[in-house]
């Protein structure tokens, strides 16, 4: 054994810091860091470092997962509580896809919080991962069924975009490219690659180099979570304002450089920055609104809908690279191509 793993240590439910808890870290960084100057990001880093950990770190948060590393090519994991969920994560980013991996899971109880995370857990979706799971409880079986039956709607009915993606796979053979939280979405059905920044930024990039590699026939899929996480919960409007103009500058030169036969959809999965304010509690309004979002279609002489939903797309999508729509898809084409 060469290292333990702590994914996930509370017990009964999943507890994230709360703004007091992240207030009085900054606070006591800030106070050690007193009449200091770092001139270098090694220098930064370092000073972090030696800060106790009830400062530069936390306790709690996902519920039970530990994962013991080898030297071997297996994968050894103790649990599976909702820290599960960053570990697949992890994986995933670390190893890639397809590449398959095997996996041994150790079950200690049958308690809930132990068992929540088997259905986030996104390498047990990926076609060629083995997934063995150990434990001496007669019906350990039967509870990660029942877990995962529980949170069907989440992992299985994700939308269609996933079957849409699954059914480029089994019909074609193409596998979609991830930008973004769309791997960790989608539970990696369908996806081929996934492709990660530390800002929207760095996933323009992936996105602006995906399409110019990309072959006949595939698919790219890209989410950029800032315009919700950082400017549209916050209710920051300048932010927003800022991020706008960046994203049109970049939209624009990428679509400046689709090739003849290239198509491209920008959509959203609900409303935000359109309602900053709410009148009637005279307060910042911070959630997601349930507006229509607009959809805009570039690359083809089409025709499109007046209206639609999110369970158009992948339908629309499958129209657009000329796959059969299956019947468990209720949603419909939002486009039809002129000659």
């Amino acid at each position: 054994m060469n290292q333990v793993v702590f994914w996930g240590t509370r017990g009964s439910l999943p507890v994230a810091l709360t703004h007091r808890d992240i207030r009085e870290k900054v606070v006591a960084a800030l106070t050690a860091a007193n009449g200091k100057t770092f001139k270098t990001r090694q220098a930064l880093d370092e000073f972090v470092d030696q800060l106790p950990f009830a400062t530069n770190g936390t306790f709690g948060g996902n519920s039970a997962c530990v994962e013991i590393v080898g030297d071997g090519a297996e994968h050894f994991i103790c649990d599976m509580g909702s820290g599960a969920r960053p570990l697949g994560q992890a994986k995933i980013a670390k190893y890639g896809v397809p590449n398959p991996q095997t996996y041994h899971i150790f079950i200690s109880h049958l308690h809930w919080d132990h068992l929540m995370g088997f259905p986030y857990f996104a390498p047990m979706y990926i076609p060629g991962n083995r997934i063995v799971v150990h434990g001496c409880h007669p019906q350990l079986e039967a509870s990660i069924r029942e877990i995962a039956s529980q949170v069907h709607h989440a992992t299985d009915t994700t939308g269609q975009a996933v079957t849409a993606a699954g059914q480029a796979e089994k019909t074609i053979g193409v596998l979609a490219d991830a930008v973004g939280k769309i791997g960790d979405i989608f539970s990696m059905r369908g996806i081929g690659k996934l492709w990660k920044g530390k800002s929207d930024l760095d996933l323009f990039d992936h996105l602006d180099r995906l399409g110019a590699e990309a072959e006949e026939g595939s698919l790219t899929f890209a989410n950029f979570v800032e315009f919700d996480s950082l400017y549209g919960h916050p209710r920051d409007v300048a932010g927003y304002a800022r991020a706008l103009e960046w994203f049109d500058a970049r939209a624009g030169a990428f679509l400046a450089g689709l090739r003849p036969g290239d198509l491209a959809i920008f959509t959203a999965d609900h409303g935000n920055a359109e309602m900053m304010f709410d009148p009637g509690s005279n307060q910042a309004h911070t959630q997601h609104t349930t507006n229509l979002v607009p959809l805009m279609f570039i690359g083809r002489n089409a025709q499109l809908a007046d209206n639609g939903a999110l369970s158009d797309l992948a339908p629309t999508l499958l129209h657009m690279m000329g796959l059969k729509q299956p019947v468990e898809m209720s949603g419909k084409t939002l486009l039809q191509f002129k000659s």
